[in-house]
């Protein structure tokens, strides 16, 4: 018997090979998902939290910071001599905690979240220096804000990103806003 001039196997057959195609496509975007999570994972997510809410910064914001600054290993250190998660430097660290009335010694910053701590609020300061501009927030945290303020003054960064005269300030902006995008992607834009 036939249904519309083809035997049932046939039809059969067809929507077998179809459903082995979308099962195939499934477990590829699950795989690609997978990875995607592995490449940006969320750690630290209390602390996080905890540090960025009072500021109004963005989780995914200063996830995006973490991972391009020390990749989420809390006893990174740069060449420079910056430490921790979100790679502040003891001098930096000092100042915060002077400001803030908060105890301190350079120690301190391996401890994840007190790294965190002391990142959101210095997220939070060059904000409000830099009239929220992520690009600019971002150049200062990389290069240091009187070199961002330099730079502004010389109409240096009127053309955005491209206007950053070091190459690794440049590249460094550009790498976080796209994990931003990556994590709001993944954990949703809070």
């Amino acid at each position: 018997m036939s249904i519309a001039g083809r035997p049932w196997w046939k039809r059969r057959k067809t929507l077998v090979i179809l459903l082995c195609a979308l099962l195939m496509l499934a477990a590829v975007a699950v795989g690609c998902l997978w990875a995607a999570y592995r490449s940006y994972p969320y750690k630290f997510k209390d602390s996080i939290e905890k540090y960025a809410g009072p500021y109004g910064i963005s989780p995914m914001f200063v996830a995006a910071v973490i991972r391009t600054e020390s990749s989420w290993n809390p006893d990174a250190v740069s060449g420079a001599g910056a430490a921790g998660l979100m790679q502040i430097m003891p001098s930096t660290g000092s100042w915060i905690a002077q400001k803030n009335g908060w105890d301190y010694d350079d120690a301190m910053l391996e401890d994840p979240g007190f790294n965190i701590r002391l990142g959101c609020w210095y997220i939070d300061y060059l904000s409000k220096k830099f009239g929220g501009d992520k690009t600019l927030m971002l150049a200062a945290y990389n290069a240091g804000e009187n070199a961002v303020k330099r730079w502004v003054a010389g109409g240096l960064l009127e053309g955005g990103i491209d206007g950053i005269p070091y190459a690794e300030t440049r590249n460094y902006v550009r790498k976080v806003l796209d994990a931003y995008e990556k994590y709001k992607f993944l954990y949703g834009n809070r």
